[in-house]
Formats: C-alpha cells, sequence, structure tokens
C-alpha cells in the first residue's frame, strides 16, 4: 500500500492536471483540436503497448526476483535482465518509429478518413502524430526504466521524476502556444518523454554503478541505421504509388501494405546483415511459436 501511494499520485496528476490542462489548451487552438490530438494520440499508443508495455510486463517478474537476490547474486543479472529488455524495445520502436513516421498520412487516412473526416483531417492529424513520434522511443525506453525502479520497490523516485518532466511539459505547452498552436502541445508532450527517460536513465545509471557491457548504443546506431535506409525506401515506394494511384482509400491502403511490407522486409534483411542480435532472438522466438501452433 505504501509503495502505490507515489503511483496513485502520479496518476492522480496525470487525471486532474495533466489532462484537464491540455484539453483546455487544445480547445483554445480551434475546431476539432481535441479530436486531432485523440486520433493521433490513439495511433502512437498501438506501438507503445505492442512493444514498450509488452517487453515490461515481460521482464517486470524476472527483475523483481534478481533484485531481491542482489546482496548474493550482485546487480550484474538484473542489469542482464534489464539490458536485454532495453536492446530488443530498441530494435522494435525506432523501426516502428520511423515506419509510422513516414507512413503517417496513408494511415491515418486509411483508418479514420470516411464521412466527415476529410483530406485537411489526415493532414492535421498525421503531423500531430509526427510530433508525437518524435517522444516515442523516448517513451518505450523510460517505461522499461520505470519498471527497473519499481522491482527494486522504489516507486517515489518515478514519481518525482514525472513532477519535474509534468511542469516541463507545461512550460513547452504554454511556451509555444501562441506560435504552434495545437502542435505545442505534441512538442511539449515529447520534450516530456525526453526528459522523464534522461532523467530515469542517469539516476538509474548511479544506482546500478552504470549498465554493464550491453551495447546499448552500439545497438541503438544499428537498429537507427536499418531504419533510415528502411525509411527511404518506405518512403519512395508511398511517393511513386502516390503519383501512380488516385487519391482515395484504395491508395491509401496499397500504400500502407505495399510500402509498410517493404519496409518491414527491408528491416530484416538489414538488421541480420548489421548483426542486430535482438533481431535474431525475436525470429527465434516467433519461429519457435509457429512450430508450436503449427504442432
Amino acid at each position: 500500500g505504501l509503495l502505490y501511494v507515489p503511483v496513485m499520485a502520479s496518476l492522480a496528476l496525470d487525471v486532474l492536471v495533466n489532462r484537464p490542462v491540455s484539453y483546455n489548451l487544445a480547445s483554445r487552438t480551434g475546431i476539432g483540436s481535441i479530436s486531432y490530438m485523440g486520433w493521433a494520440t490513439t495511433l502512437i499508443q498501438f506501438p507503445q503497448g505492442l512493444v514498450a508495455i509488452a517487453i515490461s510486463a515481460a521482464i517486470l517478474p524476472t527483475l523483481s526476483r534478481q533484485a531481491v537476490q542482489i546482496g548474493v547474486q550482485g546487480l550484474q543479472p538484473f542489469k542482464d535482465t534489464l539490458g536485454q529488455g532495453l536492446r530488443l524495445a530498441i530494435v522494435l520502436i525506432i523501426p516502428a518509429t520511423v515506419g509510422l513516421f513516414v507512413l503517417a498520412e496513408p494511415v491515418v487516412g486509411m483508418i479514420f478518413e470516411h464521412g466527415k473526416f476529410t483530406e485537411v483531417g489526415t493532414s492535421i492529424t498525421a503531423l500531430a502524430l509526427r510530433l508525437y513520434l518524435l517522444g516515442l522511443p523516448f517513451a518505450a525506453i523510460d517505461l522499461l526504466l520505470v519498471f527497473a525502479f519499481y522491482a527494486q520497490q522504489n516507486t517515489l523516485t518515478p514519481a518525482l521524476i514525472g513532477l519535474v518532466s509534468l511542469v516541463a511539459y507545461m512550460a513547452v505547452a504554454f511556451g509555444l502556444l501562441p506560435w504552434y498552436g495545437l502542435f505545442a502541445l505534441m512538442i511539449a508532450d515529447s520534450v516530456k518523454h525526453l526528459i522523464h527517460t534522461g532523467v530515469s536513465a542517469w539516476l538509474l545509471y548511479r544506482r546500478l554503478d552504470g549498465y554493464g557491457d550491453q551495447h546499448l548504443i552500439s545497438t541503438t546506431l544499428r537498429a537507427s541505421l536499418a531504419a533510415a535506409i528502411m525509411g527511404v525506401l518506405a518512403f519512395g515506394i508511398a511517393a511513386a504509388l502516390e503519383r501512380a494511384l488516385p487519391a482515395g482509400l484504395i491508395r491509401q491502403t496499397i500504400t500502407v501494405m505495399l510500402a509498410g511490407g517493404v519496409g518491414v522486409i527491408s528491416f530484416s534483411v538489414l538488421a541480420s546483415w548489421l548483426g542486430l542480435e535482438e533481431w535474431r532472438w525475436l525470429r527465434e522466438i516467433l519461429r519457435r511459436r509457429l512450430g508450436m501452433n503449427g504442432g
């Protein structure tokens, strides 16, 4: 119960302060702004849930057990588990971010552009989504860092970091609102995740006396290179289809399916070529799962 008090306080700040202020500011930027923000948020939550929440929930029991055994086994098992989770999250969230950034407009159009939702709504929602995406990699990594604190029965530190990042969000949102309108909120959200992740990573680094030899920077650079090449290929295919096909749902669907499919295949090839061990882990897990289902 005592451990839950800081968590409850953080949730209360989000529900009672962050969301009402965000909706209030959005409502000042024009008709439909709250809806645009909501649609973009819905799309950003999909990769975040699929990657960050799933991996965090998977490694938390192991981290918690290893945290209890630190006095006997030392910090290395805890660092190894956290490092594996971080590397896997990095390898998955970076290409997801790049792919969704490049294909933001056809994705938004394919899902939402029906009835009164017009091309203008697609453009605004896509831009809002892209600005949210700037903070997505940090949000994904940050969730694992927060769970690492939780595994050590430390819920106060993440709550205090959350308070600092919330103040930064408010400062950026209010400061940029006169110039950028609705999009100031997306920029502020990305800044919030950047600050929360940076502070969490630094404090956890000090708490664990370093992260050990986890190759986090190398993994990030290689995943970013593969994702960048993937993004260029997907962008080229999307641009070609935009010129070749008439506007509408059919073009949007074909663009998402074809450019997205080529993007996944190209990233897989590049990740293997660059020696991303985490991608091999994922392939082996999928292969075992498919083998089990086939049996």
